[in-house]
């Protein structure tokens, strides 16, 4: 189960007017999903960090306003684990408002960077 501090950021977003109700709604959907299939550790201390990364690159992909810069960082995670990036783009699909527009790389970079942060990870005794 997602941590209240989940819902919490995004109705701070939604009420500063920073995203739409529509967007929190996908939002909230998406990282419910990916808590289903296991791509995040509800208990990890990146899932606030990355809810309000993921809320506000839709907003900002679904205005045409998307970001295009991209670190070394974000490119070994693109270029190490593609499956995460293609699974970064599904969600951000998931979470914007306009179906036709283009999702930039920078910004599928950053949710799979996020994704290979808050994967669970087995236990190791």
């Amino acid at each position: 189960m997602l941590p209240e501090e989940v819902k919490e950021r995004l109705d701070l977003l939604v009420n500063s007017k920073q995203i739409k109700p529509d967007t929190r709604k996908k939002v909230w959907e998406s990282l419910c999903q990916l808590e289903r299939q296991g791509y995040l550790d509800p208990t990890n201390e990146s899932i606030g960090p990355f809810t309000n990364h993921l809320a506000i690159a839709a907003e900002r992909i679904s205005k045409g306003e998307p970001i295009t810069e991209i670190n070394e960082q974000v490119n070994e995670v693109v270029r190490d684990h593609p499956e995460l990036n293609r699974e970064a783009e599904k969600i951000l699909r998931q979470c914007i408002q306009d179906s036709e527009a283009e999702v930039p790389t920078a910004e599928t970079g950053f949710v799979a960077l996020y994704l290979a942060l808050l994967r669970k990870h087995p236990k190791v005794d």
